[in-house]
């Protein structure tokens, strides 16, 4: 049991970890260039919009089928 646990955590563990990680970073970022976008961009229908291509190229390039959506 406590090989399996071990053989899990130093492989998949650390891949977890990273996207986690990944996950922080990347929210974080996500929070300064909406700022900087409210800043640069006076309407909020243009920011949504803008927000939402970013956010379908974003997922297109982590490799998530967009075609459903």
């Amino acid at each position: 049991m406590l090989n399996s646990v071990t053989t899990w955590l130093t492989t998949s563990g650390i891949k977890v970890l990273g996207i986690l990680i990944a996950l922080v970073i990347l929210s974080q970022m996500a929070k300064w260039i909406v700022k900087w976008l409210e800043k640069s961009v006076p309407e909020r229908d243009s920011l949504q919009a803008i927000s939402f291509i970013a956010l379908l190229v974003i997922l297109g390039e982590l490799g998530m089928q967009l075609g459903p959506l």
